[in-house]
């Protein structure tokens, strides 16, 4: 039985071996003993040195950047470059899991960089000024697409369309964003919102790293490196850097480059370009924004391997970039320099020669008083309010500071009483502080005026200042124009003599941390005495905007004046008139080839340093000068062109038969055929002249006759203004005066004079035109008619050097006239240089000079302008040009140094110049000539 038993038993054995699932699970159980044995190999015997040499690898696909190409002058100097340099990038971390670890590594980040003396990549259009209020500091289309891209929503709601800087911040912050906690202070919070918002606009393409520095020394990138494991995705990487050589001198021209925005980026899409990406940089302005398809070359691309630290361990693909083509423009870049600094010079002398203690209002002689020379320091934030009460500030800004803050104390307390006196008989300090008040309860939508009808009778009464700010406050009350709810009262419900209590104790609380109240306060404290020039002179050692000197040591002991200093700084341009704002503390300069329209220099004075312009300081510094160095004076600019419009007035008096060469014509001083008179600008007159005097002596009454029998039909019918400015515009079309001139550059529309063909015969009445649109005009008399559409630009190469395209001269027009006009015109304005009472200024040279200088009235209360355009050699002309100083105090300011621009160009001799003829490394200002009579 037993026998029988394990006999089955054993064939059931051997069945059950025959079977495949028994091969099978002896197959199974061979390979598992192997991996268990594998297992322990690796883990046990192995693990260890496995756990040392294991790398983690990640595919990454990225860019490379394409070297920008180079902008050179005429003969090759580079005007903008590239350097090579180290950059500071970051990509999204999987090592980072929530907002409180990406915040405290950008934290720390921000601090390495700052702490290293570099300067953050900042993007975001959240601007904080100096009393911690927040403010957009883009245009509204920028705003518009930041709120968009803030809310996540291409439509955004009322709300959303509506939040202030506060708000979005407030929002940015919070915990649907990215819920920075209180410990930062609102400075560092908008640093690392910045990164964030950066890092979170490429949240769909993470393998795309953000740049956060640009062009760091090594000690951040030592720090980045050595603190690696803490700062996960962040790197630091070859890029190159934009540099602008003697920036100052032709940023206007070059402009410079920036962080692509996202508007920006849509247009190009929208234009069919897909080839840029958010991170990066592309031309803003300028020859860099102009010509940015040619500078900008083709990116490469590259195929990466890397570890969990981000280190490159194998590049499996790559493909070179293609470099940007080069630039290279007709401008002189010796010759621009020397004209910047020319101006400079003589910018400074005019500022110096009405330097005054007292004031005068007499057009071109218009004095400025000592006062607004220290005040302006005040004024164009040369001084910073700001750092007067920080905590490291020095013993003199704090008492400083603690003068004005008595006296703050003392307006406040003053203002109640003044406000039942009616604002018209306030004395001016506290009728300036009134109506600073009413802006700002308007500002704030407190005081809800724009509610009342436009004929409201005490509205206007208020506007003329004969009723007193209580009344105001009285009726606004009544009318239920004050916004309750603005002032955070505890209640809603309140009668007249609350919310009137309310308001007082809201003004006298915020007025003091209004806009403009510290210098307005500043200024009446210069004023009364209370300050002296000597105490805000001191400030500027303090500051280190000046290092301590001999005038230091003069100042403090008291023998040298406080306008002695500033005279000694100003001359020495130590203290530079773009730094004050003062009338004049601007200027251009522009020389053409008259035969081609090239143009050899395009000054504009003020210029900034373009490399600095994406440090936020900085370029808030630049909006927040009022000498506007942003703005390009020789393209932009317009102004009335004076006498220096009378030769088109010539020509269309000659040309139309109202006048010819044997036209004389009596100055009788007052020109009495239209009302209001007019008058010449000389009192003595000019006696009896024919054209070519007209045009030598600038006569004033001369063209206003010419205009009357343009308007007349020569003396046959009466005056018709319409048709009398209908030939003046035909022939200043015909110079080009109706359109920009051509440049590569932004330009502003000129205007011609559509009122008083009287008035407008001399250049004045509504007549506005840029330097380079009166440069453009100048150059086709100078060639005799053919008028060119004017250019910045000489070449194009590639890389290599070789010419890709050559710029040929553009030829608009063709200006017919006869040979006996142009003959009239050109001797006038020889006559001009040579013959006038310029001659001792602007004849007797080693180049012939021709030209003809104007003075444009602005108003009463501002200096004049002054031009001069012209040409040379006469006899055979090779450049013209246009030089303006705007409230210049006249022409006569402008004759000499055009005189010794055109000698420096020719390589001869200078008759005027400062002492700085000789290339002496020391700067002066240059004083103009006082005994020069001009229009």
């Amino acid at each position: 039985m037993r026998i029988s038993l394990f006999k089955n038993l054993l064939e059931d054995i051997l069945s059950f071996i025959k079977t495949r699932t028994f091969i099978l699970g002896v197959v199974c159980t061979i390979l598992l003993a192997v991996l268990i044995h594998r297992l322990f190999q690796l883990q046990i015997i192995n693990g260890e040195d496995y756990l040392n040499t294991f790398t983690y690898r990640i595919q990454k696909d990225t860019e490379i950047e394409s070297p920008r190409g180079t902008i050179y002058d005429c003969n090759g100097v580079p005007l903008a470059y590239n350097k090579l340099s180290n950059a500071i990038t970051i990509e999204d971390s999987t090592l980072l899991t929530d907002n409180q670890t990406r915040n405290t590594m950008i934290a720390k980040l921000i601090g390495f960089i700052e702490s290293t003396g570099n300067t953050l990549n900042y993007d975001i259009p959240l601007e904080l000024d100096a009393s911690g209020t927040l403010s957009f500091n883009a245009g509204e289309n920028t705003v518009l697409r930041f709120k968009k891209d803030v809310y996540s929503s291409e439509k955004l709601t009322d709300e959303q369309t509506n939040a202030t800087a506060e708000d979005v911040y407030a929002y940015m912050r919070g915990k649907k964003l990215f819920n920075l906690d209180e410990s930062y202070s609102k400075e560092e919070a908008l640093k690392i919102l910045s990164v964030r918002f950066d890092l979170w606009m490429k949240r769909y393409e993470k393998y795309l790293s953000i740049t956060v520095a640009n062009d760091v020394n090594d000690q951040l990138v030592a720090a980045v490196k050595e603190n690696a494991e803490d700062l996960p995705g962040v790197s630091v990487e070859q890029s190159y850097t934009r540099v602008y050589a003697d920036s100052k001198y032709f940023s206007n021209i070059t402009g410079y480059i920036g962080s692509i925005s996202e508007d920006e980026l849509a247009q190009y899409k929208e234009e069919g370009n897909d080839s840029y990406s958010l991170n990066d940089q592309i031309g803003k302005t300028g020859v860099e924004s102009y010509f940015e398809s040619k500078l900008k070359g083709t990116k490469g691309s590259q195929k990466l391997y890397v570890n969990s630290l981000g280190s490159v361990l194998e590049v499996a693909k790559k493909e070179d970039p293609i470099p940007g083509e080069d630039v290279y423009l007709s401008i002189d870049a010796d010759l621009q320099k020397k004209a910047y600094d020319m101006l400079e010079e003589r910018i400074a002398g005019i500022l110096l020669t009405y330097m005054s203690d007292t004031t005068t209002n007499t057009g071109s002689d218009i004095m400025i008083p000592i006062k607004e020379y220290y005040y302006a320091l005040i004024d164009n934030n040369v001084i910073s309010l700001s750092h007067l009460s920080a905590d490291d500030a020095d013993d003199r800004e704090k008492s400083f500071w603690k003068d004005y803050k008595n006296y703050e104390s003392s307006i406040t307390s003053s203002l109640d009483s003044k406000m039942d006196t009616a604002l018209g008989e306030l004395d001016d300090e506290y009728k300036d502080y009134l109506l600073m008040t009413y802006s700002m309860l308007k500002d704030k939508s407190i005081l809800n005026t724009g509610d009342l009808d436009d004929n409201d009778e005490t509205l206007a009464k208020w506007n003329d200042g004969s009723i007193s700010f209580n009344e105001l406050l009285d009726y606004a009350i009544t009318k239920d124009i004050v916004n309750i709810s603005a002032l955070n009262l505890e209640s809603d419900y309140l009668d007249t003599n609350e919310i009137y209590q309310a308001l007082i104790e809201y003004v006298a609380q915020e007025l003091p941390l209004y806009e403009g109240f510290e210098k307005k306060a500043i200024y009446y404290m210069l004023e009364s005495d209370y300050i002296s020039g000597t105490d805000i002179c001191l400030l500027l050692y303090s500051q280190h905007v000046l290092e301590e000197d001999d005038d230091y040591q003069g100042l403090l002991s008291g023998s040298l004046s406080a306008k002695n200093f500033m005279y000694n700084k100003i001359y020495n341009l130590e203290i530079t008139p773009d730094m004050l704002a003062l009338p004049p503390c601007s200027g251009s300069f522009v020389l053409t080839d008259i035969n081609t329209g090239k143009v050899k220099a395009l000054v504009s004075y003020p210029g900034y340093d373009a490399n600095q312009i994406n440090n936020v300081s900085y370029y808030a510094s630049l909006i927040n000068n009022s000498s506007s160095p942003l703005y390009n004076r020789a393209t932009q600019q317009t102004l009335a062109p004076g006498s220096t419009f009378k030769p088109i007035s010539a020509i269309a008096g000659l040309e139309e038969g109202v006048i010819d060469a044997d036209t004389y014509i009596t100055d009788y001083v007052e020109y009495t055929k239209v009302v209001p008179h007019a008058n010449c600008w000389n009192s003595a007159g000019h006696g009896t002249i024919n054209v070519e005097q007209a045009i030598e002596y600038s006569c004033n009454y001369f063209f206003y006759e010419v205009g009357y029998r343009l308007g007349s039909k020569n003396n046959t019918t009466e005056l018709n203004d319409s048709t009398g400015l209908a030939l003046l515009a035909k022939y200043a079309k015909m110079f080009g005066l109706d359109s920009v001139s051509g440049l590569e550059l932004p330009e502003t529309t000129p205007r011609i004079s559509d009122e008083s063909v009287v008035r407008s015969a001399i250049g004045q009445a509504t007549h506005n035109y840029t330097a380079a649109e009166l440069a453009r005009y100048v150059t086709a008399i100078a060639n005799s008619g053919n008028l060119y559409q004017l250019s910045i630009l000489d070449k194009i190469t590639d890389s290599e050097g070789n010419v890709l395209e050559e710029n040929e001269p553009k030829l608009t027009n063709k200006i017919e006239l006869k040979q006996s006009t142009w003959d009239m015109v050109h001797t006038g304005m020889y006559k001009v240089c040579n013959e006038s009472s310029y001659r001792s200024q602007m004849g007797g040279l080693k180049v012939t000079l021709a030209g003809k200088s104007g003075t444009a009235q602005v108003s009463e209360k501002l200096p004049n302008h002054g031009l001069f355009i012209g040409y040379a050699p006469y006899e055979n002309p090779e450049v013209a040009a246009t030089l303006i100083i705007p409230n210049g105090h006249g022409s006569s300011n402008v004759l000499d140094l055009y005189a010794d621009l055109m000698c420096y160009y020719f390589g001869v001799p200078e008759k005027n110049a400062s002492d700085d003829i000789s290339g002496s490394a020391t700067r002066t200002a240059n004083i103009p000539d006082q005994n020069i009579q001009a229009d």
